[in-house]
C-alpha cells in the first residue's frame, strides 16, 4: 500500500500534454504493475519519466522493463548508444567508481578515472558524465555516490566486461598509478 501512495504522489506531478490528458493515469497503471514492491525501481522510472520528451513519457513508461537487474540492463545498452567518446568517459566513471573503496570526490574520481585533464579539472563537466552514465550513480555534496549498492554489484557482476573490459585487476592498477600520479 505504501509503494501505491508512492506511486500516486510522484506521477501527480507529471505534466500531461494536451494530446494524452490520460498519461498520469495510464504511468500510475503501469509503474503499479511494474514496481513489484520496489521503492527504487519506482524512483529511477520516474527520474527517467523527468528527462523524457513529454510526447515520449508513453512509449517511454511502456518500454521499461520490470525488475531493477533489467533496468539496470537498459541503463547500460543506453550508454552503449551514445557516441564513442561519451560512451568511453562513462565506462572510465562508472568502472573506477565501481572499483574505487569509496565514494569519490568528483576532483579525486576525474584524477583517478583516467579521463583527458581538461574534463578531469572541471567539475561541472565531471558532473555532466556522471549524469550521463544513466541513473547508476547520483552526486552529492561533489561525491559521487551509487544509487544503491545494486547497482554497483549489478556493475561488478553481469556489466563487468562492458564497463570494465580490461579486468578489474588491470583497471585498479590503472588507478592505482593514477592515484600516484595525482599526489605528485
Amino acid at each position: 500500500a505504501s509503494i501505491g501512495a508512492y506511486i500516486d504522489d510522484r506521477t501527480s506531478h507529471i505534466k500531461c500534454p494536451r494530446h494524452d490528458p490520460f498519461l498520469q493515469d495510464h504511468v500510475r497503471q503501469v509503474l503499479r504493475q511494474k514496481a513489484d514492491g520496489t521503492f527504487l525501481w519506482v524512483a529511477l522510472v520516474l527520474q527517467e519519466l523527468g528527462q523524457a520528451k513529454p510526447w515520449a513519457m508513453r512509449r517511454v513508461v511502456d518500454d521499461i522493463p520490470k525488475g531493477l537487474d533489467e533496468l539496470y540492463g537498459r541503463m547500460i545498452e543506453q550508454l552503449q548508444q551514445l557516441r564513442e567518446e561519451d560512451r568511453e568517459y562513462c565506462q572510465l566513471v562508472l568502472a573506477t567508481a565501481t572499483l574505487a573503496c569509496r565514494p569519490l570526490r568528483l576532483p579525486e574520481l576525474g584524477a583517478v578515472s583516467g579521463l583527458p585533464g581538461e574534463i578531469s579539472g572541471e567539475a561541472e563537466w565531471m558532473q555532466q558524465i556522471v549524469t550521463m552514465s544513466g541513473s547508476l550513480l547520483t552526486v552529492r555534496d561533489e561525491t559521487v555516490y551509487f544509487v544503491h549498492q545494486s547497482a554497483k554489484e549489478y556493475l561488478i557482476g553481469k556489466a563487468a566486461s562492458i564497463i570494465i573490459p580490461c579486468g578489474p585487476a588491470a583497471a585498479h592498477w590503472s588507478i592505482f598509478q593514477r592515484s600516484l600520479d595525482a599526489r605528485s
